[in-house]
This record gives structure tokens, C-alpha cells and sequence, in this order.
């Protein structure tokens, strides 16, 4: 029995449409929590024991895992789900975590303002992914139904410098191969054209940012765009997790996590104790 996907629950949309939700329930503070591009909300299962207190919750994008495709999707209407999703549970996040695409999307929430007070933590996150015409996903041009578990493309995609549980990758590349082949171009289609740098310049809440030395798809350079456009971000650099640190270094992120929430003002070294 997969325990994870047993415990999602079903939000449906004013359009019909229903997302399938991982949410930890309780009294604490609300965070809502987005996964990245061909991922589910499983992956945030290594880190949300790290994380109790919090009431996470975390959903299934448009298209990915259990949720129902939304041939629209883009930053403005995945934003609106989002607060749907919010609406539907009576719950107002004070903190929004994204990895990777999520990043893209709690960027935008975070420049919308959708919940005053709120703060924001991205997972090797960028403003702006620059992937148009990468070569080494090329591949994902000519997927066709269904998507095969064996295809080589599928061992690039999930490689990493941390090895990680192989049952848990197995669940994950599974859980991506059931996305029909367009989803996986649409959303490509939105990582190739997205650049939020010009418009982010006004946000004013407060941004952790971590990111792994090792990540090939989106390198240090990612993480100096953020800073171009949000100079007090705090930008933390993991020298050994390349670009799923929350798989591959739960504790240490959640700690870093923990300790910039209950950090004072100015407190400059609260972070650095966990790198």
C-alpha cells in the first residue's frame, strides 16, 4: 500500500477540474508546498517529517500525479488553483515552498502579494530557466504514449550527485511516465519562455533561497539572477546536492528552513551553522 498516495484528498476546482492534495492537517502554520516539473507532491515525502509542526500542504500540479490536466495551464492560472486549493481547505499559507518550476510559481504568488505576510523558500529556483533548446532535453520532443520507464532519458533526468533510495526513484519515475506526452511539452514549452526577472524587482517578502553546487540544470548563475532582482534574498549554497536537495539533504534543508523562520532581523548567521 502506497501510504502517500493514500492520503491525498480531492479539491475540486469552480471549472470542474479536481487536484489531488497531500495535506498533513494539525494547528500549525500553513505551508504549501510545489513540486517541480514531471514530479507530485511525493516529492516532499523525504522532507515533511523534518517539518512537523507545520500543516503542510501540498498539491499535484495541473497535469502531474492525480490531479486532472488543464490544457491553459500557465503562471496565471496554476496562481489561481493555488488559491483555490487555499479557499477550499480554509487555510491562508504563511510560508510557500517551491522546487525548481515550483520555484517559478512562488515567485509569481510572492509578486502578486496572493497572501500578505507570507514567506518564501525556493529549491534550485530561478526567475529565469533559460532551457530553450538545451540538447540534453531534446528527448522529451519525441516522447510518445505511453512514456517508457526504460527510455534513457528518464536516467539523465533522475541522475544526481547523492544516492538516493531506489525505491523512492523507481515511485517517482512511475509516477512521471504516466503524464501524457503533451503535458510533459507543455510545461516544457513553459520552462523554455519564462523570465521573471523584470518583474519581480517590487517584492517585498522574505525570500530564502537554496540551491546545490552541483546542480546541472540550473547552476550558480540562477542563483545571481535572483539576487540581481531581489538583493535582501539570502542565498544558501549546499556544496555536495545537486538539484533535489530536499532528496538528497531533507534534514539538513528543513534545519535551514527552521532556522531562518525564527530568525531575527538581521541575524546573518543563523544559516550559515547548517551549510
Amino acid at each position: 500500500m502506497d501510504a502517500w498516495r493514500l492520503g491525498k484528498r480531492t479539491v475540486c476546482l469552480a471549472s470542474g477540474r479536481n487536484l489531488a492534495v497531500v495535506d498533513t492537517g494539525g494547528e500549525g502554520d500553513v505551508a504549501l508546498l510545489l513540486h517541480g516539473y514531471t514530479d507530485t507532491s511525493r516529492s516532499y515525502q523525504a522532507l515533511a517529517p523534518h517539518l512537523a509542526g507545520l500543516r503542510l500542504v501540498i498539491p499535484d500540479l495541473p497535469g502531474h500525479g492525480d490531479s486532472a490536466e488543464d490544457e491553459r495551464a500557465d503562471l496565471s492560472t496554476l496562481v489561481e488553483d493555488m488559491v483555490a486549493v487555499s479557499r477550499a481547505l480554509d487555510v491562508v499559507p504563511s510560508l510557500v515552498v517551491g522546487h525548481s518550476f515550483g520555484s517559478l510559481l512562488a515567485l509569481e504568488i510572492a509578486r502578486r502579494e496572493v497572501w500578505p505576510g507570507a514567506k518564501f523558500v525556493i529549491l534550485a529556483g530561478t526567475p529565469y530557466p533559460n532551457l530553450g533548446g538545451l540538447s540534453s532535453l531534446a528527448p522529451i520532443r519525441h516522447f510518445a504514449d505511453p512514456v517508457a520507464m526504460s527510455d534513457p532519458f528518464l536516467t539523465q533526468w533522475y541522475a544526481g550527485p547523492v544516492a538516493l533510495d531506489p525505491q523512492f526513484l523507481e515511485t517517482v519515475k512511475a509516477e512521471a511516465v504516466c503524464m501524457p506526452a503533451r503535458i510533459w511539452r507543455h510545461y516544457l514549452d513553459m520552462l523554455e519562455s519564462l523570465d521573471l526577472r523584470e518583474g519581480l524587482g517590487g517584492i517585498r517578502a522574505p525570500l530564502l533561497s537554496i540551491a546545490g553546487d552541483l546542480d546541472h540544470l540550473f547552476d550558480a548563475r540562477h542563483g545571481d539572477a535572483i539576487c540581481q532582482v531581489l538583493p535582501d534574498a539570502r542565498i544558501v549554497r549546499l556544496p555536495d546536492s545537486g538539484h533535489n536537495p530536499h532528496w538528497e539533504a531533507p534534514e539538513r534543508v528543513a534545519g535551514l528552513i527552521r532556522r531562518w523562520l525564527t530568525a531575527r532581523d538581521g541575524d546573518a548567521q543563523v544559516l550559515d551553522v547548517a551549510v
